[in-house]
């Protein structure tokens, strides 16, 4: 019966505009799609000039829906926003018969990305579109990066949050080294994630940003230190969890940051090659200005893993090296342990505690060291200042669980 009422459809609307003028309200209601797109495949059938005439007008209906629904935003009406959801679900399921060009279907992708909020839509629209369309996944990727980098320079990070840290575990599940292993439900976006690199650095520096929270965007999804992450500090992860509705990223971000510095230091890595390390060396004087800082809520993402070896192989390294590095490397380090899941135990007196503790006489012991830094450190040793004020409300979630559903079975006060 549907393909005789699509049938009908075709035979009664001489053109793709009459056709799609009456389709419209159904689309948006989630009504009679099948026998729509059967008649929609009927009129641009081996037709490129209709295919693409059909591609601007699903654009468009997608940038109607839209707009009311932006407009009617917190008016409390729950209808707008289930026809932009029904719309986006029409147009996905288009791009198979439409087969357009490529320009066409990253346009047709940006529009797509740009009417998708919800994380449970994302994933189920957008994540399955990029997983799926094997044949067009360069300008799918394309065109939901260019939605993202758009969305980002107009400042509505805050409204993409989720989607930041989906691209961030890509990057971190990636490393050649201590990568972090995370749901393989996120790795379908690693196409996405590997589209953010020098272009999307210059845009962004380009758009004078001057949110809290932007240095840490940039960095969780290129790995590169903007010259704000200096004034920004530790406000960046802060601002991250509380407007922007992210995981807390500091136990992984701190761990990472000891690490790349200790491997700096042994010249077991190239500097340039070590972002965190670049990260911990532009924020450390900022940070201790900002001690103790307040990071309230969220939830935070720690590792199965910790390798404490390489930070005690340091200790000689430490009163050789620059000053900077110093610096990089014992921020990052104070950090870590207070972060620590044994230091959130209360293990005060374990072997890491003290070794910490000595690493950081190393550091406060030089000549060459910035007198406030060298103050902090030593307070710090002596339990009577941190980094960060602790929040016992935080939810501690293992990496690997953190994207699952019902992660929170799981989670540990």
């Amino acid at each position: 019966m549907e393909y005789f009422y699509a049938r009908w459809l075709d035979d009664a609307f001489d053109s793709i505009d009459a056709l799609l003028v009456h389709a419209t309200p159904y689309i948006l209601a989630g009504e009679q799609t099948v026998p729509l797109h059967l008649a929609l495949q009927l009129k641009t059938a081996s037709k490129l000039k209709s295919a693409q005439q059909l591609t601007n007008q699903l654009i468009d209906v997608l940038a109607k829906a839209r707009a009311s629904a932006v407009a009617k935003r917190g008016k409390r009406d729950a209808s707008s926003m289930d026809m932009l959801a029904r719309s986006v679900q029409f147009v996905i399921e288009s791009v198979g018969y439409l087969q357009p060009n490529e320009q066409s279907l990253i346009r047709i992708v940006r529009e797509l990305t740009n009417s998708v909020e919800s994380k449970e839509q994302w994933s189920s629209s957008i994540g399955n579109l990029i997983e799926h369309s094997t044949k067009f996944s360069s300008a799918i990727v394309e065109g939901v990066y260019q939605s993202l980098a758009d969305r980002i320079e107009r400042r509505e990070g805050h409204k993409i949050g989720f989607v930041i840290d989906w691209l961030y575990a890509c990057y971190l599940s990636s490393r050649d080294s201590y990568p972090v292993e995370f749901s393989p439900i996120v790795q379908r976006f690693r196409g996405v994630q590997r589209k953010f690199d020098s272009s999307f650095i210059s845009r962004a520096v380009d758009a004078e940003i001057r949110q809290a929270s932007f240095p840490k965007i940039v960095f969780d999804l290129s790995q590169a230190t903007t010259s704000f992450a200096t004034e920004s500090g530790l406000a960046m992860w802060s601002a991250s969890v509380v407007p922007d509705r992210r995981l807390d990223w500091r136990y992984v971000d701190f761990s990472l940051g000891t690490f790349e510095s200790a491997e700096v230091l042994l010249g077991r890595r190239n500097e340039e090659d070590a972002p965190y390390f670049k990260l911990f060396k532009a924020i450390s004087h900022r940070a201790i200005e900002q001690a103790p800082f307040q990071v309230s809520g969220g939830s935070a993402t720690v590792l199965p893993w910790f390798d404490y070896g390489i930070i005690e192989e340091t200790r000689s390294s430490l009163a050789s090296c620059s000053a900077e590095h110093a610096s990089a490397f014992g921020v990052a380090l104070m950090g870590l342990a207070e972060l620590s899941l044994d230091d959130a135990d209360g293990a005060d007196d374990s072997d890491e505690s003290i070794s910490t503790v000595s690493l950081l006489e190393v550091v406060i012991g030089r000549d060459d060291m910035d007198s406030a830094l060298v103050q902090f450190a030593r307070s710090w040793v002596h339990r009577n200042t941190s980094l960060f004020v602790k929040s016992p409300s935080r939810w501690l979630i293992p990496a690997d669980k953190v994207f699952l559903q019902r992660h929170e079975k799981d989670a540990i006060k």
